[in-house]
């Protein structure tokens, strides 16, 4: 008999969450209007548009920098004390996540739980 391989797991458990565990926010960003006339080469500047936009979601626990940053454009907090999805469903909605929040950075591959 000839052994394959190994696999070890590094489990770390840690209480539950406080209540609001998660939050996410909107914000307003403004994205400049410009078009050009290819004929002139002559760029104009139409105004700026307005979109709104919610963040990925963060932890209140273990949080990143984005989390308590200054931001004038930031309004409409929303705190849940569970992920709007499963969280067998995790690694499927893993672009609405906090990268640094969940998994310690774009690279992490171990979610934070």
């Amino acid at each position: 008999m000839t052994e394959l391989g190994t696999q070890s797991l590094t489990l770390t458990l840690r209480g539950a969450l406080p209540p609001g565990g998660y939050v996410h926010w909107r914000s307003q960003v403004r994205n400049p209007q410009i078009t050009v006339d290819e004929a002139s080469e002559v760029w104009t500047y139409r105004g700026e548009t307005r979109v709104r936009r919610w963040s990925e979601w963060h932890r209140t626990d273990a949080p990143c920098r984005a989390v308590h940053a200054q931001n004038r454009y930031r309004y409409d907090q929303e705190t849940a004390d569970r992920l709007p999805f499963p969280l067998h469903l995790l690694e499927n909605h893993r672009k609405g996540l906090c990268p640094y929040c969940f998994y310690g950075g774009p690279a992490g591959v171990n979610p934070a739980l």
